[in-house]
């Protein structure tokens, strides 16, 4: 099992789905694309079910590898073991 931590000074929330995001945010979202709000990033991600058909595609799995390494790499976001 995979834990992820942050620094207590920054939150990252990646929200999973358009849905999601829009909950989170109350605005539409593009993936990949992000917005603060009261000191915290809120990032629109594809929903990982599959039931969408962006997944099909080596190339948007590919930008979704290339957004979440950017952002852990970014955001000092550390892998627990």
């Amino acid at each position: 099992m995979t834990a992820w931590a942050a620094s207590e000074e920054r939150v990252v929330v990646v929200a999973c789905g358009h849905a999601v995001y829009r909950a989170l945010t109350q605005r539409k979202g593009e993936f990949f694309k992000g917005v603060r709000i009261s000191g915290v990033e809120v990032w629109c991600f594809p929903h990982p079910s599959g039931a969408s058909s962006f997944w099909n595609f080596r190339k948007n799995v590919m930008l979704s590898s290339n957004f979440l390494n950017r952002l852990v790499k970014r955001s000092g976001i550390v892998m627990a073991r």
